[in-house]
């Protein structure tokens, strides 16, 4: 039996929910060197052509990771985000004041769907001519 598993059997019954054993697993058996590996993951996590969606999920998983008790200032995660969005969308969204991750999110979905829009009408009007 491993360290992990002779871990479990002793505190098994002191788990009262799936992230308090997340929580306590993590602090047990985490490396500082892989939490480094996991900031750096979450630093230089970029939208990098995928969609809002594929990069909300990989951010947000990465952002877990770093911040699991969610202590870090609001405004440092959303500079964080933003500056992993595509340029194109992240130009629009600095002038739309958002102030909060959710908030960004919904309104970088709506520029990357008016994009897709505006980019199937080109397209169709190019096929016209």
């Amino acid at each position: 039996m491993g360290a992990a598993a002779r871990w479990y059997d002793e505190i098994k019954t002191f788990i009262t929910s799936w992230g308090y054993f997340q929580h306590v697993f993590l602090t047990k058996f985490a490396s500082p060197a892989r939490k480094n590996t996991w900031y750096l993951k979450y630093k230089s996590c970029k939208q990098a052509g995928r969609t809002i969606d594929e990069y909300v999920i990989d951010f947000q998983t990465n952002w877990r990771k770093v911040d699991e008790r969610r202590t870090m200032p609001a405004n440092s995660v959303l500079a964080d985000f933003m500056s992993g969005l595509d340029p194109n969308i992240s130009m629009l969204l600095y002038g739309l004041a958002s102030t909060n991750l959710d908030e960004v999110i919904m309104k970088a979905k709506m520029i990357e769907m008016g994009q897709k829009n505006a980019s199937g009408v080109i397209q169709v009007n190019a096929k016209m001519t």
